[in-house]
């Protein structure tokens, strides 16, 4: 599947887990924060007609928290938002993959994936709105 956005939250080693599980696009709009133990991302990813939005999770160490996804998405029949939220685990050399939604084509959307965790907490967001 072709990958349409990406938004990258680059935290200590744990982002370079993501990258090495093959992830790859253009990059969009992201926030970066000092070096911790936790990354994220959300990517886009092209289907067919479909777009397929995924949030992922690398660690440096095991570690377990929540997340709340949040999607807001215009269109030509309006305007939705979208909310997910649960538990994630993540260990070093295994991201976990959350938060999978997916979309019929048109319109635009913004994202923002919030994780909390013992110890800490971060976020990664699309703030300009990507066209799907």
């Amino acid at each position: 599947m072709p990958l349409l956005a990406l938004a990258t939250l680059r935290a200590g080693a744990a982002a370079a887990a993501l990258a090495a599980a093959g992830l790859r696009a253009a990059i969009m709009p992201s926030v970066v924060a000092a070096p911790g133990p936790v990354s994220c991302q959300i990517v886009l990813e092209r289907d067919g007609a479909a777009r397929v939005l995924q949030a992922r999770i690398a660690a440096d160490r095991p570690v377990s928290g929540r997340y709340a996804l949040r999607v807001d998405r215009t269109g030509p029949a309006g305007s939705a938002e979208i909310r997910q939220d649960g538990s994630f685990k993540a260990a070093p050399g295994a991201p976990a993959g959350i938060g999978r939604l997916e979309l019929d084509g048109g319109g635009r959307l913004a994202a923002r994936l919030d994780l909390t965790w013992d110890g800490g907490r971060t976020a990664c967001r699309l703030d300009d709105p990507v066209e799907i």
